[in-house]
């Protein structure tokens, strides 16, 4: 091996040239110039030692392989070239001869004549390589590795590559919204499935076992109030449908008397699963219920006993309807079913692809229905079992359908953010015209029979009353996430997820009465034909369990013009007159949400990852991963129906708002988690503002943070909780010195020294 000589063998340069210049290593004449015919020589040497280093005598490329290194940048830079040929030239190379050709190995040819003459020829070597050796580069110069020109060309191909990625993903984005916008696709929302919420309390007595004796029934509920103080004031209309009104109706507090009237307990006492959905037949006798778990069943309103139980569906039952003579009941889960309410059997199942259906309607004369689902409405022949027609561009969470008298008007929720209700021809599907609310989604809609008013309640807690000819808005009411017209169409009856059921002139939006804040979040409300009772219901949030979730009240003689009313203002039952006015939207938010079982967010989380794929899959760089948080929480806000998927949502926004160190972004995150759910706030604001602390920006953003930092030491220190309270303190004095504020590093450290004598005492 070590008569082996590398040189010669592979490079062909022979032992009397040895060691070789820079130009004579690389095979290129002397003194060369020309930098694309340098590169290619040092790429061809280089590839060629690479392949031989693997080789039997691969321990003797490693040197070559250095020698090409420091040949690539002495000769790639102008500065270290120009001092290299100096040397070369008064060592008298030069005059030797200057045409010394390339021996590329592979290649014909004899070698070039030795540029050292024969007499002097040793002790020019040993001169040359010294000369090498001792060879300084100039510090103030920076020496490239990579050739400008292979720089230039991959600019380019990667700016060709991504024109034409942009061109295809326009394509297929443009080409997916002209789909969806036809009907033809749902949108992404559509794929949530809400998860099975909802389970059977377990000391709950069984609902089929009748009614409790008489001496064991709890006494009946307080009365109903109503305000009685100054005259009513019109409601001056709006010029402009799309502008909106107000955010919040003006809702005051004001002393209310009781009434004699009350709600008669005794007939769904016992039911204490949630009701999401509910439909009553002409007459008033049976009520149809949708739950969780698949539990569907028709009552005796007159009893309160159940007549028949549909138990052919297994996930969550989002919508039911039942026919005005009482005989079908329509329900809709992860699919869709037909089945007879007095024996409970199944009839049919509906062939749809557009699951699942949020919103259900019988046709008058119960030939046909009309369900609304993953962006479409289908409209079906009962008979045939067949859909017979269907009208595209409704919001895939459009959960209210509306149908005027003559069945040719058919009011639903559209838009993007479900915040527009359309009018369209029941015939043709053509857009009548569009009605455009809060930037919020709508969750409930009623339509008067001639279709000349609508009424739609929205996610900001709130309803309103358009003048459908005119296009204005005519009326507005407080307390308003569910909503009902009576027979007459006199009175609407509005309630709140904040447990509150209110009474109003439909016309006018005076307020006229108001039953007690129920341990409620009503889900659905209606008024029996009499016009004398409202049923309302939804899921208990009593935690004694003592609150039904199906209720009846019997309402006492209503004015709609009684003198006592006000416009968008009601008596609050129990309320004292020197209280501040009411805030609806933090209001509705009294009663927060449990935290869904794991299996449920396991579940919901594949579905929103799945659904939100190529978003995450983007989601690299830290502006990308803000953007897709906020969309991820503005999503959360208008998915009201399902908490298992709102609860993931915000966590997931929550997590990429942390890792990309935007706290104004994960502040609201914060704010609509911990307003909503029943969450450790300390521990989730905690562990929020950690993660935030690694990843926040330089700056006023790491200032913001350390005030945040301290605001929540002080809760833990409230709570007695004095090592988070520390640990809190130290991170916002790093913080502050990372953002150069003095002033801030020093309270933080006051602050740690305060709580750790509070401990120790």
């Amino acid at each position: 091996m070590s008569d082996f000589n590398a040189f010669h063998k592979w490079l062909g340069i022979p032992p009397e040239e040895q060691p070789p210049n820079y130009y004579r290593l690389l095979g290129i004449t002397l003194f060369e110039k020309d930098r694309a015919v340098i590169i290619a020589a040092l790429d061809q040497r280089q590839l060629f030692l690479q392949k031989k280093s693997v080789g039997p005598q691969g321990d003797l490329a490693e040197p070559l392989l250095e020698q090409l290194q420091q040949a690539r940048l002495c000769l790639l830079n102008r500065l270290t070239r120009a001092q290299y040929d100096s040397q070369l030239r008064q060592q008298g190379v030069a005059a030797l001869g200057t045409a010394a050709a390339a021996n590329v190995p592979g290649e014909r040819g004899g070698v070039s004549p030795p540029v050292i003459s024969t007499a002097n020829r040793g002790a020019d070597a040993a001169s040359l390589a010294e000369s090498a050796d001792a060879f300084q580069f100039p510090d103030e110069v920076e020496i490239k590795d990579v050739s400008a020109i292979s720089k230039r060309m991959e600019w380019r191909s990667r700016k060709l590559s991504w024109g034409i990625n942009l061109l295809v993903v326009c394509c297929i984005g443009g080409g997916a919204w002209w789909l969806m916008n036809r009907g033809v696709l749902p949108p992404p929302e559509a794929l949530l499935r809400p998860a099975n919420e909802q389970r059977e309390a377990k000391d709950s007595p069984d609902p089929d076992a009748g009614e409790e004796p008489e001496s064991s029934r709890k006494p009946q509920r307080e009365a109903a109030v109503v305000n009685d103080d100054k005259p009513p004031i019109k409601t001056e209309p709006q010029d402009d449908v799309r502008e909106p009104p107000p955010k919040t109706a003006s809702v005051v507090r004001r002393p209310s008397k009781s009434l004699g009237s009350a709600t008669d307990t005794a007939r769904f006492a016992r039911h204490q699963i949630a009701v999401a959905d509910f439909a009553l037949s002409a007459d008033a006798r049976f009520l149809a219920t949708a739950g969780p778990a698949g539990d569907c069943r028709v009552w005796d309103v007159t009893t309160g006993e159940t007549t028949s139980r549909f138990t052919g569906h297994n996930g969550h039952v989002h919508a039911i309807a039942l026919s005005s003579d009482g005989a079908q009941v329509l329900s809709s889960a992860e699919t869709l079913k037909l089945w007879s309410a007095k024996t409970g059997d199944e009839l049919a199942e509906l062939k749809t692809n557009r699951h699942p259906s949020r919103a259900i309607l019988f046709w008058p004369g119960n030939r046909q229905a009309a369900t609304a689902g993953a962006g479409a409405i289908e409209i079906w022949d009962l008979k045939t079992r067949k859909a017979i027609r269907m009208i595209s561009g409704v919001h895939p969470f459009c959960g209210s359908l509306a149908l005027t008298e003559d069945n040719l008007t058919l009011a639903a929720v559209t838009g993007e953010q479900a915040e527009v209700v359309t009018l369209f021809q029941a015939i043709s599907g053509k857009t009548i015209r569009s009605f455009v609310g809060p930037k919020v989604r709508i969750s409930s809609i009623a339509l008067s029979k001639d279709g000349a008013s609508l009424w739609a309640a929205s996610g900001e807690h709130t309803a309103r009353r358009w003048d459908t000819k005119a296009g204005t808005t005519q009326a507005v009411f407080a307390h308003a996430d569910v909503l009902a017209l009576s027979r007459d169409e006199t009175l609407l009856v509005t309630g709140g997820l904040n447990g509150l059921v209110s009474i109003w002139n439909a016309n006018t939006g005076s307020g006229l009465l108001q039953l007690p804040r129920q341990k409620l979040r009503i889900l659905d409300i209606g008024f029996l034909p009499d016009g004398e009772h409202i049923l309302i219901a939804g899921e208990s949030t009593d935690t004694d369990g003592q609150t039904a979730t199906i209720q009846l009240w019997h309402l006492p003689k209503l004015d709609p013009n009684a003198p006592g009313s006000r416009p968008n203002s009601i008596a609050v039952a129990g309320s004292k007159q020197d209280e501040a006015p009411l805030n609806t939207a933090l209001d509705a938010a009294v009663v927060k949400l449990p935290l869904p079982a794991e299996e449920q967010r396991d579940e919901s989380k594949k579905t929103i990852r799945e659904i939100f794929k190529q978003d995450f899959s983007k989601a690299v760089r830290l502006p990308d991963k803000a953007k897709l948080a906020e969309k991820l929480l503005e999503h959360a806000k208008t998915t009201t129906d399902d908490p298992a998927s709102r609860y993931v949502l915000l966590q997931e926004a929550n997590d990429l708002a942390s890792s990309a160190g935007e706290l104004d972004v994960a502040t609201k995150i914060l704010n609509e988690l911990t307003t909503t759910f029943a969450v450790d706030v300390l521990d989730v604001r905690s562990t929020t503002l950690k993660k935030l602390s690694t990843t926040v920006k330089t700056g006023s953003p790491q200032e913001r943070l350390a005030e945040a930092l301290l605001k929540l030491a002080e809760d833990y220190a409230a709570a007695s909780q004095y090592d988070p309270a520390i640990e809190a303190t130290k991170t916002a004095a790093v913080l502050a010195t990372k953002a150069k504020n003095l002033k801030l590093r020093d309270t933080a450290k006051n602050r740690t020294d305060d709580y750790l004598l509070k401990k120790k005492s």
